[in-house]
């Protein structure tokens, strides 16, 4: 449903349906929404893998309700549209499936080994078994995102989330995100959040009182 768009609809007396909704806008908003093939004379898409649509929609309302993961939300927000995209490209382009398996591999590989200090692309072109150029380049045209930047996201965005517990050092925070020198994460957190890990705590605690 376009911005500013007064629109009214209603379920089927027999046969309601359930249904997700979240609001998106920003600078790339409308980049991201073509990119999915929506526009106003085609508003409505359909995923051929529905769970995974679901499971997406379902952890990025989870995470709204935490304030430390507000930027996983976002997060989310790219995976939903990534997915749409893949479902929709994967059908009409076999090579293009192919390409998408790669990327989940990648994801996950991420998702498994992140805590590893040795995590590099280097690490994770030797799993792909593909060359490290290759690999960066391949995922910056896939992702639009290097994938440096996208494991250091994904870092700070659990160490954002395991700041909310009180018993939990910075140090073993550090090493539980992939920092084996909680100075080196110190600074790196203050550069992604611009704020300290230690007062990006308290705030955060304070908040939550």
């Amino acid at each position: 449903i376009p911005a500013n768009h007064v629109i009214s609809y209603y379920p089927d007396k027999n046969d309601p349906w359930e249904y997700y909704w979240f609001e998106y806008n920003g600078q790339i908003a409308k980049k991201i929404t073509e990119r999915a093939g929506l526009n106003s004379k085609n508003p409505v898409c359909t995923a051929s893998d529905k769970s995974e649509v679901l499971e997406t929609l379902s952890a990025m309302i989870k995470s709204l309700d935490d304030k430390a993961d507000d930027l996983v939300a976002v997060s989310h927000i790219y995976k939903f549209f990534y997915t749409i995209i893949k479902n929709q490209s994967a059908e009409k382009n076999p090579a293009r499936k192919a390409k998408d398996e790669q990327m989940k591999k990648i994801f996950d590989y991420i998702n498994i080994n992140f805590a590893d200090s040795e995590l590099s692309l280097l690490t994770i072109a030797k799993h792909m078994n593909m060359n490290a150029s290759y690999l960066s380049r391949f995922f910056k045209e896939s992702t639009g995102v290097p994938l440096s930047k996208y494991v250091i996201d994904f870092r700070m965005h659990k160490a954002a989330g395991l700041l909310k517990r009180r018993d939990l050092s910075i140090k073993s925070i550090a090493i539980s995100v992939g920092y084996s020198d909680p100075l080196y994460f110190t600074r790196e957190f203050r550069r992604y959040y611009k704020n300290t890990p230690t007062s990006y705590r308290k705030e955060l605690l304070a908040s939550e009182e």
